[in-house]
């Protein structure tokens, strides 16, 4: 099998996304198998999982630039800002070439749209619980994650990396 097969026998891939479903595509159902290839649907193909398993690095890397900006002394704002700034490059590998490799790609502006939205999202629910809740910056980017999560993957999902048309 050569890296441009998108689904060869027994529906392995081939290629960088290849290789994680066909570690993680014995353990769990559906990843990379006759379930959902197409890319219909939330979670076609094991994406719920992939956008997960990337979420870990990319939160990693950008907990660690925020924490980073928050020790250097800057707002929150300004940490929550460079930290998005710098994961763009990393985010959109993950995405593009893991987690929706078998989808349309949104171009830059869509997905640059879609950053966006995700950076004023954050420092509302960032800044209500520093502003209301009076919690630290630290906990409160922590806090912020699931809601921030859920906002990435649907803007993601149903409106950067479409599903191809047939």
């Amino acid at each position: 099998m050569n890296a441009s097969d998108s689904a060869g026998a027994g529906g392995k891939r081939g290629g960088v996304r290849g290789v994680f479903d066909n570690i993680i595509g014995g353990v769990v159902g559906g990843v990379g198998g006759a379930g959902g290839v197409d890319g219909d649907g939330i979670g076609g193909g094991g994406r719920v999982l992939r956008f997960v398993l990337a979420g870990c690095w990319n939160t990693a890397f950008v907990c660690a630039v925020y924490a980073f900006f928050l020790w250097l002394g800057a707002p929150y704002y300004l940490a929550l800002f460079f930290c998005t700034a710098g994961a763009v490059v990393n985010n959109w590998l993950t995405l593009s070439l893991f987690v929706f490799a078998d989808r349309e790609r949104g171009g830059v502006l869509r997905y640059l749209g879609g950053l966006a939205a995700g950076y004023v999202f954050s420092v509302a629910v960032v800044g209500f619980f520093v502003e209301i809740l009076l919690v630290n910056p630290y906990w409160a980017g922590f806090f912020a994650l699931p809601l921030t999560v859920a906002f990435s993957f649907s803007v993601n999902n149903f409106l950067v990396f479409r599903a191809k048309r047939r």
